[in-house]
């Protein structure tokens, strides 16, 4: 009984961290955030329901460019492949019939080969709930902008939500160190908060034996 009182502070820290870490990005966003010419990645789309009623459909347009695109097997989802009839290239991803319960978040994933010249990847995604309400997130920075010029920085229901991208560089590791720190950002910020509960736990516990 004692040793469970000792642990609830950095059970709490830990859990704390955690809870912010994931809170920090409450968007529909592709990572990573900077890829190499024609190198093949594995997208992660997060998808957080916002809404008091569950996400049931993530769908998501595919940039040109990227070529040998397949989605991950996710399970409790169904996947739709949506392809170009001239160019028999995909255009679109849809996931549907699946479940995000209000406050949780899923990862829905697909591999592709990046494009074979430097540029940025635009993903335009749209978040369907179970009430039919349909969240687009595909408003460039220009639109923000604009948005914020005209109603102010109060965000009403009609406020366009950003689309997230992808940069596509010729070299990785020069040039996206800055990209790189920002993306890894949040997990930092998890580990922060383990390190502490650790340090705080084994703390607590030489105090109590001494």
């Amino acid at each position: 009984m004692k040793f469970k009182k000792i642990l609830v502070i950095p059970i709490a820290l830990l859990s704390a961290s955690v809870f912010f870490t994931h809170h920090v990005d409450a968007h529909v966003v592709v990572r990573p955030k900077t890829v190499g010419v024609a190198s093949r990645e594995t997208f992660v789309i997060n998808v957080p329901t916002e809404k008091d009623v569950p996400t049931t459909q993530v769908s998501l347009q595919i940039p040109a460019g990227l070529q040998s695109v397949r989605p991950h097997v996710a399970e409790g989802w169904d996947i739709e492949i949506v392809r170009d009839d001239a160019s028999d290239t995909i255009t679109e991803i849809i996931w549907s019939n699946g479940s995000i319960p209000a406050d949780q978040m899923d990862v829905l994933m697909f591999n592709a080969q990046a494009p074979l010249e430097e540029g940025e990847l635009v993903w335009k995604a749209y978040q369907t709930y179970a009430d039919g309400e349909v969240v687009a997130w595909d408003a460039s920075p220009a639109m923000l902008d604009e948005y914020e010029q005209h109603n102010g920085e109060e965000a009403g229901d009609d406020a366009p939500n950003p689309y997230s991208s992808t940069e596509v560089v010729d070299d990785v590791s020069d040039d996206t160190d800055q990209g790189i720190a920002d993306e890894e950002g949040s997990q930092s910020l998890l580990w922060v908060g383990v390190v502490a509960a650790l340090a705080l736990s084994g703390y607590t516990l030489a105090k109590h034996k001494s």
